[in-house]
């Protein structure tokens, strides 16, 4: 019955949605930003082994530049931005942010020292902070509630595709014109993407039962989220899933080249394969969820923490069988799966939390996904891999991290049920 009530929010807002055609477009827009986002986030884990030639480099720091650097400086500027996104015009928005993370992102290209490179990388993680918050606001107000885990499942295949081309392009351009060239490369996309933002894209107006043009203080909104213990959960879930998918992104090419003997051309074409099984799993999930549940935010849930679950085997079998074959297999199955649960969960967010609140809300799940998975994630993996040493201590560093990450996030995700359909019924 109290789902019934959504749904009648949902129709009587049926009118403000954009046309069908226009909506589809936009959204195709916005996953190929969420693609060249991707792509610049993804670039330095295929030049982990070139940058630690280079710059001899310990794992350590080589955690720091894939994940902690960039992250710290994402995660403080997400929430700052994240307000933006409730207060001011978000395309226009958007296109800045896009213009300014390819630019940094070609500039780490000219470092000369591991200083400069984190710093370059500190320059993208600031700029790329606001892509999500912004493209999931967007999202809420292009789409209506029967539609966005599909939409955001779209959105999120660019995501996976824009890792899979950062592995095969970034693989071929560093094999053939070495790691500083593909940083220029990488830059190039988002420029041109920025302008095709402000040129076709306009600004939706935001949907709610309530006054549209309502604006949340922070307090009211950090009120809002802990008053609903399910939207808390899947807060928490979401950025701990985070740290083992950042971690497999970040370090499986090293995984397979100083365990499987791959070379950087053979685990770059691995990695674009597993980009694009990430983004199959990020579109099946959206759809899924839409289709299976049926209306039900409880189905929803219940699938994320299935999927979730089924990491923990899949993860044994990636990192300590001793077949190669077996070993990219079960890798890439995780790269199916992990992300799956991303559109349920973003799905299930958005219809959780009032249009004004999305930015803020989205940016608070960013500074947690990006501090706990980009960042956390990936260091603790390195950290780990040193204390351990020896030619298999990265497997077992990543098997660790990955196995704790996952059955954690299921517990969330389990515990998240609890009160979900009252929560969905108090957000209008």
């Amino acid at each position: 019955m109290l789902e019934a009530r959504s749904d009648v929010v949902d129709l009587s807002l049926a009118a403000s949605t954009p046309e069908t055609g226009y909506r589809w477009y936009a959204l195709s827009a916005l996953t190929l930003i969420y693609c060249c986002h991707a792509f610049d986030r993804s670039i330095m884990a295929i030049l982990v082994e070139p940058l630690r030639a280079e710059f001899l480099l310990s794992d350590k720091q080589l955690g720091m530049v894939t994940g902690l650097a960039y992250a710290v400086a994402f995660s403080a500027a997400c929430v700052p931005v994240g307000i933006l996104a409730d207060r001011t015009n978000r395309r226009n928005l958007l296109a800045l942010i896009v213009f300014l993370w390819s630019c940094t992102t070609a500039v780490a290209g000219f470092a000369t020292s591991y200083a400069a490179l984190l710093l370059a990388r500190m320059g993208v993680g600031v700029a790329e902070s606001g892509a999500s918050p912004i493209s999931l606001s967007l999202i809420g107000d292009f789409f209506p509630q029967r539609e966005r885990a599909t939409a955001v499942g779209v959105l999120m295949f660019g995501g996976g595709t824009g890792a899979a081309l950062a592995a095969m392009a970034g693989g071929y351009i560093a094999a053939t014109y070495g790691w500083r060239m593909t940083c220029f490369f990488a830059g190039i996309p988002g420029v041109l993407l920025a302008i095709l933002v402000l040129a076709t894209l306009n600004e939706p107006r935001r949907k709610s039962a309530d006054v549209a043009s309502q604006v949340f203080t922070v307090s009211e909104t950090v009120e809002f989220i802990l008053a609903r213990r399910s939207l808390v959960h899947l807060m928490v879930a979401s950025p701990l899933a985070s740290a083992a998918t950042a971690s497999m992104s970040a370090w499986l090419a090293s995984m397979l080249m100083r365990t499987h003997g791959l070379n950087i051309r053979q685990a770059g074409d691995t990695m674009a394969v597993f980009g694009l099984f990430s983004a199959v799993g990020s579109m099946s999930g959206g759809l899924l969820s839409d289709r299976l549940s049926a209306g039900s935010g409880s189905r929803r849930v219940n699938l994320a923490a299935l999927f979730v679950g089924l990491m923990i085997p899949v993860m044994v079998g990636a990192m300590l069988l001793a077949s190669t074959g077996l070993a990219i297999f079960f890798s890439l199955v995780v790269g199916l799966l992990s992300v799956a649960i991303y559109p349920i969960c973003f799905g299930s967010i958005l219809n959780l939390v009032k249009p004004r609140m999305r930015g803020l809300t989205f940016g608070s799940v960013q500074v947690m996904s990006i501090l706990i998975g980009i960042g956390m994630g990936p260091f603790l993996v390195g950290l780990i891999s040193d204390l351990i040493g020896g030619p298999n201590s990265l497997r077992y560093a990543l098997l660790l991290v990955n196995c704790i990450a996952y059955g954690w996030s299921c517990l969330h995700f389990l515990l998240a049920r609890r009160g979900l359909l009252a929560d969905l019924d108090r957000a209008g």
